[in-house]
């Protein structure tokens, strides 16, 4: 509920005074012109302590920039209700993903570059910002980008999931305009996990294997990941996935604990006490249903909690928007995902959507 009421309050005062200018205005009915100017906000994050709100706004797009996305950046606010919400870093147009570090000091996020003067990179890295500090440090360098990230249970560590770089020859290609999305049936790209110590920016590859990951949790204890994975990142194997539980010091499947997970993301989280997970399960006729099923971490029998009596869909999560009205969290194919990440810093493609999910409050 304290979730809920941050929430609702940051929307409220955010919206009433970015609408104080129009107050003024004589009434009319509203248009589709006007849904255009409209700010959105989303993505709600909660600091440890309870004192500080993190959200992601999308300002209107500029009519005279028409193939530019629109621009995006972190604002904060006390939850006090007597300060105004403040961007994070003035001047940044393509921030998101914003995440506290476990302790509360340090606020995470993807952005092109770390401040306003800082010279864009054209893919989205994991920026920190220290409490009482106003430049953000860069702690990844992927050519291609981060695709999500998360805090290690101590704060001491970031992992996040990139995908297998391009070969020279295919960069050339793409920096020559040869954008096209191909499927090979050979030589396939994949996503890996990866792991960087904030102490010395020391990047570590954790996954070898060759799946594509959709999802990933860290375990409280901060030894296991839980993974949302597929075969490959071919359009048939978008609804070929598996929940597996990987040893964050080998890298290998320790066990799989279910064959029969959605594509719909958002809810792999671990229970506090690590025992059990969260995710989103078909049913056994693979008809277009989700479960919400809780399965034992060190393996078992899965409990499927929630379920559509009438056969339509159990849980259908609500669409949110990332750049131009963002698709819902079912991706069908992960090569479409990261295209659509690159749209964010290629303006001349389509624009950039991407999934976010729910959390597991603490009880």
């Amino acid at each position: 509920m304290r979730i809920i009421n941050a929430v609702l309050s940051v929307s409220s005062l955010f919206f009433s005074i970015t609408s104080l200018p129009a107050q003024n205005l004589n009434k009319h009915v509203i248009n589709p012109q006007d849904v255009l100017t409209i700010r959105e906000l989303y993505d709600v994050n909660l600091s440890p302590d309870g004192k500080q709100i993190a959200f992601v706004v999308n300002d209107p797009h500029d009519p005279s920039k028409p193939r530019e996305p629109r621009a995006s950046n972190v604002w904060v606010v006390s939850t006090n209700g007597q300060e105004l919400p403040i961007p994070l870093i003035a001047g940044l147009n393509h921030a998101d993903t914003p995440r506290w570090s476990p302790d509360g000091k340090t606020l995470a996020f993807l952005s092109d570059r770390g401040d306003a003067e800082a010279q864009a990179d054209n893919s989205a890295q994991v920026y920190l910002l220290r409490a009482g500090e106003r430049k953000a440090v860069r702690v990844s360098n992927v050519r291609g980008g981060i695709e999500e990230y998360h805090w290690s249970p101590d704060g001491k560590m970031i992992a996040f999931v990139a995908g297998d770089q391009m070969t020279p020859e295919e960069q050339v290609r793409r920096d020559a305009g040869d954008d096209a999305i191909v499927q090979p049936e050979t030589d396939l790209k994949y996503s890996r996990l990866w792991i960087v110590r904030l102490e010395d920016g020391k990047a570590t590859q954790v996954t070898k294997q060759n799946f594509e990951i959709l999802e990933f949790a860290w375990s409280p204890a901060g030894d296991e990941f839980a993974l949302t994975v597929a075969p490959s990142s071919r359009s048939e194997d978008s609804n070929n996935l598996s929940l597996v539980i990987i040893n964050r010091s080998t890298g290998e499947v320790s066990r799989t604990l279910s064959r029969n997970v959605t594509s719909i993301t958002g809810l792999l989280k671990w229970s506090p006490d690590g025992r059990w997970l969260t995710f989103y399960e078909f049913p056994p006729t693979k008809e277009s249903n989700n479960w919400l099923s809780i399965a034992p971490a060190r393996g078992g029998e899965r409990k499927r909690q929630i379920r559509s009596r009438h056969g339509g869909q159990a849980l259908r999560p609500t669409p949110h928007r990332r750049q131009e009205g963002r698709v819902t969290r079912e991706i069908a194919s992960k090569e479409q995902h990261r295209a659509r990440r690159d749209d964010l810093f290629f303006p001349d493609r389509a624009r950039f959507r991407r999934a976010e999910g729910l959390s597991m409050s603490r009880a």
